[in-house]
C-alpha cells in the first residue's frame, strides 16, 4: 500500500514538472490542484513506512519548484530589464517586503530553520508560486471544460471517501488515517480534542484532509464553482457538494454560503459598486456578537472568542517572525496568525489582498466575455467570502488557501488573454 502512495506522489509531481516544461497550462493546473489537495493524505501515509529523511526530501519538492520559478523570473528580468510592471506586480513586491521582514525577525529571534521553512511554506509559497506562474504565462490558454471535469472528479472522490469514513466509524478515533502521525508528535492530541472530530457520536468527515474545516471549505468551493459556472448537470453536483458539507458537521460551510448570498444581493442592488468586503465584515461582526452574548455557545466556538483576547499578550509591533510557534497553527484565526507573524505589517498583508480583489472587481465591470466573466465572478465571490473564514479559522498553507491564490492569478491571466484577443 505504501508503494501506491509513493507512486501517486511521484506521478503528480512529475506531471507538474512535465506539463510545466511543455507549457501545457490546463494539464499543469489540474496536476497542481490535485497535488495540493492530496498532499497531506499522501505525505502522512508515506511517513508511516519511509525514513524521515526521504519524506523530508519529498516534502522539499515544493520549495524546489518555487526556487526554479524564482530563478526563471530573475533570469527573465536580467534579459529584459525594461519589463513593464503593473499594479499586481507592485502589490506582490509589497508582499515580498513583508515576507523578508518576517524572515529577518525570525533569524534575529534565533528560530529554527525547520520552523522558518514551515512558515515559508504556509505564508509565502501559496502567494509567490502562483504569481510567478502567472508571470511565466503558464495560465494562458487554460481550457475550462477540462477544469470542470477535474472538479467533478474531485467532488466524487471526496464525497465517496467521506461517506465511507462516516458510516464505517465505530467510535474509535485511532482508526483515523492521520491519528498515528499526530500521536507520534504529541500525546493524544486527537483524543484530548475529540470535539473537533466527533459531534453527537458521529464522525465529522475529513476525507483526505486532517481537518473537517478544510473539507467543508473545499465542498463549499465546489458548490460555488458548479453554481456559477453552470456546467452540465450542475444542480446535481451542487446537491452532492452540499451533502458533503453536511457530512463534515461544521457550520462554517453554511455560513460561507450565506455570505455569498449576501454578496450576490449586494451586487444586484449596487451593480456598479465594488465594496463587496462590506458583507463578510458584517457577517464577522454578527458572529462575534453572537459569541459574546452566547447565542453560539459550544466549546470550540467560544474558544475562538477567547483567542482574540489572549493574542494581545503575544503581539509585537514588528511581529514574532515566520517561524514563531504562535504563527504556526496555534490560533484558530488566520488574521491573528498574520498579526503574530508580521506585526503591524500584517495589516498591510490583508489590505494588499483586498486591493487585488478590488482590481478584479473593477475588471468584472468591464468584462463582457461570458466564460471570463463566470470565472472572474467565481473568484470574487470566493475571495470575498473567505474574509469571513479568515476571522475564525487557520487556513495558511491549507488547500483552500492555496487554491484561492491560484484562482486569483488564473483569473488575472484570463482577463489579460481576453483583453489581447479583443484589443
Amino acid at each position: 500500500m505504501g508503494l501506491i502512495y509513493l507512486l501517486a506522489y511521484l506521478l503528480l509531481f512529475l506531471s507538474i514538472f512535465i506539463f510545466f516544461i511543455k507549457r501545457n497550462s490546463t494539464c499543469f493546473v489540474i496536476s497542481f490542484i490535485l497535488y495540493q489537495c492530496f498532499y497531506d493524505w499522501i505525505i502522512i501515509h508515506l511517513s508511516y513506512f519511509l525514513p524521515s529523511g526521504i519524506v523530508l526530501i519529498l516534502k522539499s519538492l515544493q520549495e524546489i519548484l518555487l526556487s526554479l520559478l524564482c530563478f526563471l523570473f530573475i533570469y527573465r528580468l536580467a534579459l529584459h530589464p525594461k519589463i513593464k510592471l503593473g499594479k499586481i506586480d507592485f502589490i506582490l513586491f509589497i508582499y515580498l517586503f513583508i515576507f523578508i521582514i518576517g524572515l529577518l525577525v525570525s533569524f534575529s529571534k534565533g528560530q529554527s530553520i525547520s520552523s522558518i521553512i514551515q512558515g515559508v511554506r504556509l505564508y509565502v509559497s501559496p502567494i509567490i508560486t502562483p504569481y510567478l506562474l502567472y508571470k511565466y504565462k503558464l495560465f494562458d490558454g487554460l481550457k475550462i471544460d477540462l477544469l470542470n471535469k477535474c472538479f467533478v472528479f474531485l467532488l466524487c472522490f471526496l464525497l465517496m471517501y467521506s461517506v465511507i469514513q462516516v458510516y464505517s466509524f465505530d467510535g474509535n478515533l485511532s482508526h483515523l488515517w492521520f491519528y498515528r502521525f499526530y500521536d507520534d508528535l504529541l500525546v493524544n492530541p486527537i483524543d484530548s480534542a475529540s470535539f473537533n472530530y466527533v459531534r453527537e457520536g458521529d464522525l465529522r468527515a475529513t476525507a483526505v484532509f486532517v481537518s473537517s474545516i478544510h473539507l467543508t471549505v473545499t465542498f463549499f468551493i465546489l458548490t460555488l464553482y458548479f453554481y456559477i459556472m453552470k456546467i452540465k448537470f450542475w444542480p446535481l453536483w451542487c446537491i452532492l457538494s452540499l451533502y458533503g458539507i453536511q457530512l463534515t458537521q461544521t457550520r462554517v460551510g453554511y455560513f460561507l454560503i450565506i455570505v455569498c448570498i449576501g454578496i450576490g444581493i449586494f451586487r444586484r442592488v449596487f451593480p456598479n459598486r465594488t465594496q463587496y468586503y462590506f458583507i463578510p465584515l458584517l457577517a464577522i461582526g454578527v458572529t462575534l456578537l453572537s459569541l459574546i452574548f452566547q447565542l453560539i455557545s459550544d466549546e470550540s466556538a467560544l474558544g475562538r472568542l477567547v483567542q482574540y483576547v489572549v493574542f494581545m499578550n503575544n503581539f509585537h509591533i514588528m511581529g514574532n517572525g515566520l517561524g514563531d510557534k504562535f504563527a504556526l497553527v496555534f490560533y484558530d484565526s488566520f488574521y491573528i496568525s498574520i498579526l503574530i507573524a508580521f506585526g503591524i505589517l500584517g495589516v498591510i498583508y490583508i489590505l494588499c489582498y483586498l486591493k487585488i480583489l478590488n482590481i478584479l472587481a473593477c475588471k468584472l465591470l468591464t468584462t463582457n466575455e461570458s466564460e471570463s466573466t463566470k470565472l472572474l465572478t467565481f473568484t470574487l465571490f470566493l475571495g470575498y467570502s473567505v474574509l469571513y473564514l479568515f476571522a475564525f479559522q487557520y487556513v495558511a498553507g491549507a488547500f483552500p488557501f492555496v487554491f484561492i491564490w491560484l484562482l486569483i492569478f488564473i483569473s488575472l491571466s484570463q482577463i489579460s488573454t481576453s483583453s489581447v484577443r479583443n484589443g
